[in-house]
């Protein structure tokens, strides 16, 4: 192997086992598998290109030494005392390693719907828990498996059926087959998913934020095509009360350009919610984790 190729293998083997951001549910790094703990949730970031998902993500799970009263997930005393232990938390961003390979050619980055199959893989492999003889199977070879309390997504399947819808609509940038090919398996996977967390900004801010580059989906007019399309949903779960129509998951909506605090705490508390219900009928909405969308 030459050194342009040793460079190559080392710059996808970090990609890979990025721990603020996996791919997948295995981390090459520590030799782990990473499944589900029964009861644990799956919630998905979704929304507007620089709507501030990243670092609410982050600040989610860890806090924020800046401002502490953001104590984050894992650091929370009363989930601690829940469990038992720390809360084991794992961010996922499924779509990392199709950006960066479409990154170089920005009007390439429609080919980002394809990573609906990474998202597919994702889901289907964190859900194996309840296969207990494959866990078994794994560890009597030597295989590590780690299981988590949280999986978070930075973007997901209920964020396929708003850019597949988008795509489709503004100039055609797909096939009305591969619209209707991603959506199908799209609300497949929707069911695995807890809780949708919709971060948008107008696009003026988001083309702003995002800087000088252009591409076919990164233009003011596509931006708002995508932009009405989550309009759509934050409509919806707002007459559903708290459900959208256009996907099936429960939506939290969060407006972008908010105060960073009060999102941050709308944000945490309502997370928090899916492990300590506040309200009586919280209690019959649970899904209790991917367990009951296995067949």
């Amino acid at each position: 192997m030459n050194e342009t190729d040793k460079a190559e293998a080392g710059f996808i083997f970090d990609l890979i086992s990025n721990p603020n951001g996996l791919i997948f549910p295995f981390n090459l790094r520590n030799r782990e598998l990473i499944f589900l703990r029964s009861g644990g949730n799956v919630v998905e970031f979704m929304g507007m290109v620089k709507g501030g998902k990243s670092k609410q993500i982050r600040v989610l799970k860890e806090g924020d030494s800046e401002h502490p009263e953001i104590i984050g997930l894992e650091n929370d005393p009363v989930l601690t005392e829940y469990f038992g232990r720390k809360m084991d938390i794992q961010i996922f961003k499924p779509n990392s390693l199709v950006k960066v390979l479409c990154e170089k050619d920005e009007n390439l980055r429609a080919s980002y719907n394809e990573s609906i199959h990474g998202h597919g893989m994702l889901l289907n492999m964190l859900s194996l828990h309840i296969k207990q003889d494959v866990i078994r199977y794994l560890q009597e070879h030597d295989v590590k498996i780690r299981e988590i309390d949280l999986a978070i997504l930075d973007r997901g399947p209920n964020d396929d059926v708003v850019w597949t819808n988008a795509l489709f609509d503004y100039k055609r940038l797909i096939s009305a087959e591969e619209r209707d090919y991603h959506l199908r398996m799209a609300r497949h996977l929707e069911r695995h998913v807890d809780l949708a967390i919709g971060m948008n900004v107008v696009p003026e801010t988001a083309k702003e934020r995002e800087g000088a580059r252009e591409g076919k989906v990164m233009s003011i007019p596509f931006l708002r095509i995508l932009y009405g399309n989550y309009g759509m949903i934050s409509d919806e779960a707002e007459k559903g009360r708290g459900q959208p129509k256009t996907i099936q998951t429960p939506y939290q909506d969060i407006d972008g350009i908010e105060d960073y605090l009060i999102n941050a705490r709308t944000i945490y508390d309502r997370v928090k919610r899916l492990y300590l219900p506040q309200r009586a009928e919280e209690l019959t909405k649970r899904k209790g984790g991917l367990e009951n969308c296995i067949g």
